[in-house]
């Protein structure tokens, strides 16, 4: 963020007076103070409005994607069908938040530079309303956030790629595993993937592609049977629950957050440490797409 404040005073002609507007939120103002201090600023000078303020989830603020589901189902799938003009429950739309960030611009944008420090939404309407834009298909558009955390271990990048080349290391991966069982878990998920399914055998996995209505990709990633009725689908960051929750409406079958997530291990020296981790019940007959139950340490992974 300090870096962004530097690249912000080298881009406005006049850093020092420029014009400052932030959300009254604290994770705006914890920001702003930050750009402040690399701009050599006092944040007394910035102005707040609360026009700037993200979008109000009423009912859902604070709430997962799976809890917003399960909370109020018939308007989350009416949410998730058209984002722009459907609310929770006490809350606003997108569609809202235009007329206040169009109600700002006119009030305060003045000829030259500013700097606002807001949120997604209300960034997007101020484009909006700044480019003479159609507000709905920027709902759309993906926006970084542009941070990176970066949380390190003290070991260097050059001793990792030596270790990983030599050895073997562990890293801590973003995929997550969803539950999903019951008698119509295989009925269930040949409906949802384009990928047979019954014929998976217990203790393997294979790659499954979640299609959505239309055809189009909506997830992939592997699934294991880990037992008749029983699967593990481990997926990348995304809104999978929520969607097999919607589809599995009239069948017996449990969808869940098993409170899992996983590790990757690799290297060279990997077959000999999990043999080691586990009694050698990971050997070489442990192929891609194997999977099972094993005790490392005194614990059930």
């Amino acid at each position: 963020m300090r870096a962004m404040g530097e690249i912000l005073a080298s881009l406005v002609s006049n850093p020092g007076t420029v014009p400052i507007w932030c959300s009254p939120l604290g994770r705006t103002r914890e920001s702003c103070a930050i750009v402040c201090d690399a701009m050599g600023r006092s944040t007394a000078t910035v102005r707040h409005d609360d026009r700037l303020m993200e979008v109000h989830d009423g009912v859902w603020e604070g709430l997962t994607s799976t809890e917003k589901a399960l909370r109020d189902r018939g308007v989350y799938e009416r949410y998730c069908q058209d984002k722009f003009r459907v609310s929770a429950p006490g809350g606003e739309s997108f569609v809202d938040v235009y007329p206040r960030a169009q109600s700002w611009f006119t009030d305060c944008a003045p000829a030259g530079d500013m700097i606002v420090i807001s949120h997604q939404i209300p960034i997007r309407m101020l484009i909006a309303v700044a480019c003479d834009l159609d507000p709905e298909p920027l709902i759309y558009i993906p926006m970084t956030q542009d941070l990176i955390y970066v949380i390190g271990n003290g070991v260097s990048p050059e001793d990792s790629y030596w270790a990983l080349r030599r050895k073997a290391i562990i890293v801590d991966v973003p995929e997550r595993p969803v539950a999903i069982s019951g008698p119509d878990a295989t009925a269930f998920l040949e409906k949802i993937f384009a990928r047979r399914i019954a014929t998976l055998k217990e203790g393997r996995g294979r790659y499954a592609i979640a299609c959505a209505h239309d055809g189009g990709l909506f997830m992939g990633g592997i699934l294991f049977r880990l037992e008749q009725d029983r699967y593990w689908y481990v997926q990348p960051d995304g809104d999978l629950e929520t969607w097999l929750l919607a589809h599995k409406a009239g069948l017996d079958v449990t969808v869940k957050d098993p409170h899992a997530r996983a590790l990757q291990v690799q290297g060279r020296a990997l077959p000999a440490i999990m043999a080691a981790a586990t009694g050698g019940a990971i050997n070489k007959s442990f192929k891609y797409f194997h999977s099972g139950y094993f005790d490392v340490g005194g614990q059930q992974v």
